[in-house]
């Protein structure tokens, strides 16, 4: 029901990011986890599953910073300070023979301040349509929320 984890992982927010090379199903993440879900940072985290059969799984950490794909080797460029993330999972006929016992549905949400400059994050699609621009200044939150569905 709870275990503590401490070191450099990813952050949990994105089952595609947190899903370990071998068991990806294509050869290459999708671009929003390649650029947009936070990456690994040193931090604190609680987890574990809750409720009979397991059936929610729960993450929540505090992490130096934004994780690394926020990050760029630009030291001008500005990215999150200290972030809270949080992942809720929920698998309701886990451990049933039942053709749904694979279904998942997750939320995730991660918080920071990020100071005033230009951020390293870059939002752009396959196309290379930019939906963040890298030169817009910022100063304040920066919140991403999340929503899974997997079956």
């Amino acid at each position: 029901a709870l275990q503590v984890q401490g070191g450099h992982f990813r952050l949990p927010f994105s089952l595609d990011a947190n899903t370990g090379a071998t068991s990806l199903d294509f050869a290459s993440r999708s671009l929003a986890a390649r650029a947009l879900a936070p990456g690994r940072d040193p931090g604190a985290m609680l987890h574990g599953r809750l409720l009979p059969h397991r059936i929610v799984r729960y993450e929540v950490g505090v992490f130096r910073q934004d994780g690394r794909n926020a990050r760029t080797r630009n030291p001008a460029r500005v990215t999150g300070e200290r972030t809270v993330a949080a992942r809720v999972t929920v698998q309701p006929w886990r451990s049933r023979t039942h053709s749904l016992e694979d279904l998942q549905v997750a939320v995730a949400l991660t918080r920071s301040n990020v100071p005033e400059g230009r951020p390293g994050l870059r939002g752009a699609s396959v196309l290379d349509l930019v939906f963040a621009d890298p030169e817009t200044p910022v100063l304040g939150t920066r919140e991403r929320l999340g929503a899974e569905f997997r079956w």
